[in-house]
Protein backbone atom coordinates (compact mmCIF):
# COMPACT_ATOMS: atom_id res chain seq x y z
CA UNK A 1 0.00 0.00 0.00
CA UNK A 2 1.14 3.49 -0.70
CA UNK A 3 0.46 6.19 1.89
CA UNK A 4 -1.23 8.36 -0.74
CA UNK A 5 -4.09 5.86 -1.18
CA UNK A 6 -6.90 5.00 1.20
CA UNK A 7 -9.96 2.83 0.95
CA UNK A 8 -13.51 2.29 2.14
CA UNK A 9 -15.35 -1.00 2.15
CA UNK A 10 -18.52 -1.09 0.06
CA UNK A 11 -21.71 -2.87 1.17
CA UNK A 12 -20.32 -6.19 -0.06
CA UNK A 13 -17.08 -5.75 1.89
CA UNK A 14 -14.92 -5.04 -1.16
CA UNK A 15 -12.44 -2.15 -1.07
CA UNK A 16 -13.26 1.05 -2.92
CA UNK A 17 -9.91 2.83 -3.25
CA UNK A 18 -9.37 6.59 -3.47
CA UNK A 19 -6.26 8.71 -3.89
CA UNK A 20 -5.16 11.50 -1.55
CA UNK A 21 -7.40 14.00 -3.40
CA UNK A 22 -10.49 11.84 -2.90
CA UNK A 23 -10.69 10.64 -6.51
CA UNK A 24 -11.87 7.06 -7.09
CA UNK A 25 -9.01 4.84 -8.28
CA UNK A 26 -10.29 1.40 -9.41
CA UNK A 27 -6.79 -0.08 -9.86
CA UNK A 28 -5.21 1.10 -6.59
CA UNK A 29 -6.88 -1.62 -4.51
CA UNK A 30 -4.64 -4.20 -6.18
CA UNK A 31 -1.66 -2.67 -4.33
CA UNK A 32 -2.92 -4.00 -1.00
CA UNK A 33 -1.90 -7.52 -0.03
CA UNK A 34 -4.08 -7.61 3.06
CA UNK A 35 -6.85 -5.24 4.11
CA UNK A 36 -7.58 -4.86 7.81
CA UNK A 37 -10.61 -2.80 8.86
CA UNK A 38 -9.69 -0.43 11.67
CA UNK A 39 -12.13 0.05 14.53
CA UNK A 40 -12.22 3.46 16.16
CA UNK A 41 -12.44 3.54 19.95
CA UNK A 42 -14.09 6.96 19.88
CA UNK A 43 -11.24 8.32 22.02
CA UNK A 44 -8.48 10.76 21.03
CA UNK A 45 -4.95 10.69 22.44
CA UNK A 46 -3.14 13.70 23.87
CA UNK A 47 -1.34 14.12 20.54
CA UNK A 48 -4.81 14.61 18.92
CA UNK A 49 -4.67 11.29 17.07
CA UNK A 50 -7.79 9.17 17.02
CA UNK A 51 -7.22 5.89 18.87
CA UNK A 52 -7.97 2.68 16.92
CA UNK A 53 -7.88 -1.02 17.74
CA UNK A 54 -4.34 -2.21 17.07
CA UNK A 55 -2.72 1.10 17.96
CA UNK A 56 0.31 0.99 20.21
CA UNK A 57 0.07 3.68 22.86
CA UNK A 58 2.22 5.06 25.63
CA UNK A 59 0.27 5.63 28.85
CA UNK A 60 1.79 7.58 31.73
CA UNK A 61 0.63 9.25 34.91
CA UNK A 62 2.08 11.11 37.87
CA UNK A 63 -0.05 9.22 40.42
CA UNK A 64 -0.25 5.56 41.41
CA UNK A 65 -2.97 3.50 39.72
CA UNK A 66 -4.46 0.06 40.37
CA UNK A 67 -7.05 -1.80 38.30
CA UNK A 68 -7.41 -4.66 40.77
CA UNK A 69 -5.10 -6.92 38.76
CA UNK A 70 -2.01 -4.71 38.52
CA UNK A 71 -0.51 -1.76 40.38
CA UNK A 72 1.34 1.01 38.60
CA UNK A 73 3.59 3.16 40.76
CA UNK A 74 6.20 5.84 40.27
CA UNK A 75 9.81 4.61 40.51
CA UNK A 76 11.87 6.49 43.08
CA UNK A 77 13.88 8.57 40.61
CA UNK A 78 11.06 9.28 38.14
CA UNK A 79 8.24 11.82 38.06
CA UNK A 80 5.69 9.42 36.49
CA UNK A 81 5.21 5.79 35.49
CA UNK A 82 4.96 4.78 31.82
CA UNK A 83 3.41 1.77 30.11
CA UNK A 84 3.36 0.68 26.44
CA UNK A 85 0.45 -1.41 25.22
CA UNK A 86 -1.81 -2.39 22.36
CA UNK A 87 -5.39 -1.10 22.16
CA UNK A 88 -7.84 -4.03 22.05
CA UNK A 89 -11.56 -4.62 22.55
CA UNK A 90 -12.12 -7.42 25.06
CA UNK A 91 -14.76 -8.25 27.68
CA UNK A 92 -17.06 -5.52 26.29
CA UNK A 93 -14.53 -2.70 26.82
CA UNK A 94 -11.53 -1.04 25.22
CA UNK A 95 -8.24 -1.98 26.91
CA UNK A 96 -4.57 -1.09 26.62
CA UNK A 97 -2.75 -4.44 26.97
CA UNK A 98 0.75 -5.83 27.05
CA UNK A 99 2.16 -9.01 28.57
CA UNK A 100 -1.11 -9.95 30.26
CA UNK A 101 -1.42 -6.58 32.03
CA UNK A 102 -4.25 -4.26 31.01
CA UNK A 103 -5.69 -0.82 31.71
CA UNK A 104 -9.25 0.04 30.62
CA UNK A 105 -9.25 2.96 28.20
CA UNK A 106 -12.13 4.49 30.17
CA UNK A 107 -9.89 4.58 33.29
CA UNK A 108 -7.17 6.35 31.30
CA UNK A 109 -9.65 9.08 30.38
CA UNK A 110 -11.35 9.23 33.81
CA UNK A 111 -8.04 9.38 35.73
CA UNK A 112 -6.73 12.03 33.30
CA UNK A 113 -3.70 9.91 32.35
CA UNK A 114 -1.43 10.91 29.49
CA UNK A 115 -1.92 8.73 26.38
CA UNK A 116 -0.03 9.03 23.11
CA UNK A 117 -0.31 6.95 19.93
CA UNK A 118 3.22 5.88 18.99
CA UNK A 119 2.49 3.30 16.29
CA UNK A 120 0.37 0.27 15.49
CA UNK A 121 0.72 -3.51 15.43
CA UNK A 122 0.63 -3.63 11.62
CA UNK A 123 3.44 -1.18 10.87
CA UNK A 124 5.42 -1.22 14.15
CA UNK A 125 5.06 -4.70 15.74
CA UNK A 126 8.58 -4.41 17.18
CA UNK A 127 7.36 -1.81 19.69
CA UNK A 128 5.60 -4.57 21.64
CA UNK A 129 7.11 -7.93 22.43
CA UNK A 130 4.14 -9.68 24.07
CA UNK A 131 0.41 -9.94 23.39
CA UNK A 132 -2.37 -9.25 25.84
CA UNK A 133 -3.92 -12.32 27.39
CA UNK A 134 -6.35 -11.63 30.18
Amino acid sequence: ATPSNWFLLNQRGKPMTYDSLGRFNPNAGKQYEKLVPLLSTGFHADNCKEVFAGDIVSVSHDEEYSNGAAMFFIPGDKERWEYLGEVQFDSFMWLVCSGGIWIPLADIVEENMHIEVIGNIYENPELLNKECSK
